[in-house]
């Protein structure tokens, strides 16, 4: 699986209540390359969910198991190497435009300027006085919430994890951005696992796989052109979401 989109139908506050409170009746969504993934992430949730290196995706830290491995024998140091989780929780620090990007500054400047490119960040790096040596304040005081949740796609998208879970990364983008990001995504991330968490058509659009969840429960997964002519709930969604950024 090169990208899989969760839509979801449902408040974040009530897919958390599901999972905190029954548990271990996890999603799961087998993929045509022998990879599981296990959808159930969402936004506000810090450390509450976890990538399995073979790209299974899983619940909390006790009774889960990832390819018949109890997920508590699991190192930490070697998911970290493998996994990234990027969500609303996200910030960033205080430095230079180009630490905040690269943070270890192990990147190429070719890299980290494709990065900006697929997060469609150019235009944050155009505003700025002195380019990649430009001052950025903490937690990314003074750029606006799209540029900085660009910002933060853009250094996700530099590390080139294995497995990169990207949680409403176009929340708070307008709809031109969020064409172009969803058009460049893929692209970016061929030949590496991809989970997008989202309620956006333009994104679960490009999306090899779809995975509908409503009332924190898996309602139905397949591609979105599968889902659109056959669940009249996904359709449900994907009309709202068209209706609201028609709105923008």
């Amino acid at each position: 699986i090169n990208i899989v989109s969760v839509a979801f139908d449902d408040s974040a506050a009530d897919i958390v209540e599901f999972f905190e409170q029954e548990g271990g009746d996890w999603p799961v969504i087998p993929s045509d390359t022998g990879r599981t993934v296990l959808d159930y992430g969402v936004t506000g949730v810090p450390e509450s969910y976890l990538v399995a290196p073979s790209g299974q995706i899983v619940a909390g830290f006790q009774g889960v198991t990832a390819d018949g491995l109890d997920y508590q024998h699991y190192r930490m140091a070697s998911l970290r190497e493998r996994v990234l989780v990027s969500d609303a929780g996200s910030q960033l620090f205080a430095g230079t435009f180009q630490q905040a990007v690269d943070p270890l500054g192990v990147h190429s400047r070719e890299q980290a300027e494709g990065a900006l490119w697929t997060a469609a960040a150019e235009d944050v790096f155009d505003g700025l006085p002195h380019g990649w040596a430009s001052r950025v304040d903490e937690k990314g005081r003074g750029l606006s919430g799209g540029q900085r949740q660009r910002v933060v796609l853009a250094r996700a998208l530099l590390a080139d994890p294995e497995v990169l879970v990207l949680v409403e990364p176009t929340s708070a983008v307008d709809a031109h951005t969020e064409e172009a990001i969803a058009g460049r995504l893929a692209d970016h991330r061929r030949g590496r696992t991809t989970v997008v968490m989202t309620g956006s058509p333009l994104l679960v659009h490009r999306a090899d796989r779809v995975a509908f969840l409503a009332d924190g429960r898996l309602q139905a997964s397949g591609t979105h052109e599968y889902l659109i002519r056959n669940h009249p709930g996904y359709r449900a969604v994907i009309n709202r979401g068209m209706e609201d950024d028609d709105e923008h």
